[in-house]
């Protein structure tokens, strides 16, 4: 613990001694409560030492924070536009491979040849097979 020697008037060491006696404790620690009341004022008063740098910080972080969300609630909204119009072209392109599928199917379908048959009495009738 850093040591601090003080060099007193003697009517100002008289005074501590006196109060210290009458409090029950030594001279030494009436200096230190002294001193931290003081401090304490000082800073109501200006505030602690290092916490302005600190504060400065902080608010430094918020308001990148606030920024970085306001970024991602903008991506989260073009996110939501995006999938809006992949899921429109993916509706278009289903429907597109099913007319497609079923235009392959009616290709590949053999298509029946017509064929002639002499039915009783010499008429002609056409046959599919």
């Amino acid at each position: 613990m850093p040591t601090v020697h003080l060099s007193l008037p003697e009517k100002m060491y008289r005074d501590l001694k006196y109060y210290a006696q009458l409090m029950g404790v030594q001279v030494t620690d009436l200096i230190k409560f002294f001193i931290k009341q003081g401090l304490e004022e000082l800073y109501e008063k200006h505030g602690v030492p290092g916490t302005r740098d600190l504060e400065e910080r902080i608010n430094n972080v918020l308001s990148e924070l606030m920024e970085l969300k306001q970024r991602l609630l903008y991506m989260e909204l073009y996110i939501k536009q995006q999938d809006a119009k992949i899921n429109e072209v993916y509706q278009v392109l289903s429907e597109k491979i099913e007319e497609l599928d079923l235009s392959i199917r009616e290709i590949k379908e053999p298509v029946a040849e017509p064929e002639l048959v002499d039915i009783r009495g010499g008429k002609r009738k056409i046959a599919y097979r």
